[in-house]
């Protein structure tokens, strides 16, 4: 016989195990560990619900949870093809690139590492406390057009690449020099969702799209006139008078100093230009030493023109050869012949120009996109007392703000007419420094010949050439001071451009008085 306590507990048990088998199942939630959780994530505009595209990211991080990355890894790359060529070809010779440019250009990058962690807020941020200022930044994907599959990151100090690629199922396309600033093909995410959850991930400094970026010509489509062999054109024009450079000439000619063309190439065989080129040079479109500057007959961007900036490069590098015929020009392709390229390609011709001797650069292209990456790589080299120079753009608006133009450690420039007004399409606003000559402008096109071009694309090379008179002249001075030498000698135009006071910087270029 079971005693009186064994039957109560028994009982008891079983009273338990009925009512546990009937009360309903609580919901697990995901641990703020797991890849999956994306409640504490802000994203970087406001996304209703509704939006397709969010709920396509959704239902990739729904379903891809528990995949393994690798068979995902090699779709990387595909996707970031799938826009064009640019994609593919924009990288594949750039490890050579960086093995070439040398040790010192190791220990220039290594440097450029530190200066540039606070690159948002001018030259000069170090360490953690520059880093800081990144916490947590990530650009909007809808600023502007961007490559498929293809995110850019920067890591905080101690944070190793494999950590984040298991993390984010991302892959390593290339890296930035020595720098901590990876390109990664996106293995198994959408980029929107991507980019959400890297917003609050301690581990990086900072993680956007790979942006497009083009000239201010092809953005608006601005074509060349008027091609001709003749040089006469290009030797005798308005804005050299009006400049005074025959006169600048006998106080400088940019002897010794070399000037980075950042853009579609250069003609390299220009009867104008032989003699003029520094035989350190790079193609980041094709992979090569050879950045020619011609046509490939395709519409690469499907827009309806085929071509449409090829000789933009070189004609910026004519410019620049006119203001300042004893510098050498380094011919950096970073744009197709349609005039597009992405950031990350700029970036490492920025990095390549840094490493390898430029003391300036001339950046005539620009993106609606204010990208990390690119003001990361524009204040290591001002920290490297590098001058850069860049056009403002060519919407003949004030917002929105093209960048590297917006940036405060480069000299943006507007554009002027032969009457020292304003061009109708530059763009202004109080991020303006200066201005320059840009409109009818005859300068060197490919296949040899000479052609007149508007644009601010055109005003830049003209102060970067500027710039090289000056380094000439005085190379003891700071990157800073050539740039406030060239703004505080300009000539004031505001009489003649009273609708837009304040907004066309300084004034007019006046390079001999810079000298002076």
């Amino acid at each position: 016989m079971i005693p009186n306590r064994w039957v109560l507990l028994i009982a008891l048990i079983l009273g338990l195990l009925a009512v546990a088998e009937a009360a309903p199942s609580a919901p697990t939630r995901a641990s703020p560990s797991q890849p999956g959780n994306t409640s504490t994530l802000q994203a970087s505009r406001d996304d209703s619900g509704d939006d397709p595209e969010d709920q396509e990211d959704q239902d990739d991080e729904d379903d891809g949870e528990g995949d393994s990355g690798g068979d995902d890894g090699a779709g990387g790359d595909d996707s970031g093809g799938d826009d064009g060529s640019i994609g593919d070809d924009d990288h594949s010779g750039s490890g050579d690139d960086e093995e070439d440019s040398g040790d010192d250009g190791d220990d220039d990058g290594d440097d450029g590492g530190d200066d540039g962690d606070d690159g948002h807020s001018g030259p000069g941020g170090e360490g953690e406390e520059g880093e800081e200022s990144h916490q947590g930044s990530v650009a909007d994907p809808d600023d502007d057009e961007f490559l498929a599959g293809q995110i850019l990151v920067r890591l905080r100090s101690g944070t190793q690449l494999q950590v984040i690629n298991g993390r984010y199922h991302t892959r390593l396309i290339q890296q930035l020099g020595s720098r901590p600033i990876y390109l990664l093909a996106l293995a198994q995410e959408a980029l929107r969702s991507t980019l959400r959850r890297m917003a609050s991930d301690p581990d990086l400094l900072y993680a956007e799209p790979n942006f497009l970026s083009q000239p201010p010509e092809s953005r608006q489509i601005s074509f060349w006139e008027s091609g001709t062999t003749d040089p006469t054109p290009y030797t005798v024009q308005y804005a050299p008078e009006k400049l005074g450079l025959a006169e600048a000439h006998q106080e400088s000619t940019g002897a010794g100093v070399v000037v980075a063309v950042i853009d579609t190439g250069v003609d390299l065989d220009h009867p104008a230009l032989v003699g003029h080129l520094s035989r350190t040079r790079r193609d980041f479109i094709d992979g090569d030493r050879q950045p020619d500057d011609l046509p490939n007959f395709i519409d690469d961007d499907g827009d309806g023109y085929v071509d449409e900036a090829t000789g933009h490069g070189t004609h910026v590098a004519g410019i620049i050869t006119l203001v300042a015929p004893g510098a050498q020009i380094m011919p950096l392709r970073a744009l197709n012949s349609d005039g597009h390229g992405d950031l990350f390609t700029v970036a490492t011709a920025i990095q390549f120009a840094v490493d390898n001797g430029a003391q300036v650069i001339n950046l005539s292209l620009g993106t609606l996109a204010n990208s990390a990456v690119l003001a990361d790589v524009v204040a290591d080299a001002l920290a490297h007392n590098i001058v850069i120079v860049t056009a403002v753009g060519n919407g003949g608006v004030e917002t929105p703000v093209e960048f590297p133009a917006g940036l405060p450690q480069v000299l943006t420039v507007a554009a002027t007419n032969q009457d020292d007004v304003k061009a109708a399409f530059s763009n202004f606003g109080t991020h303006v420094d200066l201005t320059a000559p840009g409109q009818s402008i005859y300068s060197t096109l490919w296949n040899g010949t000479y052609a007149s071009w508007s644009g601010t694309s055109m005003a830049a090379p003209f102060v970067a050439g500027a710039a090289a008179l000056l380094r000439a002249q005085r190379p003891m001075l700071s990157a800073e001071q050539v740039m406030a030498q060239l703004t505080t000698t300009a000539v004031d135009i505001t009489p003649l451009n009273p609708q837009w006071a304040g907004k066309l910087g300084a004034g007019r270029l006046d390079i001999l008085a810079a000298l002076r």
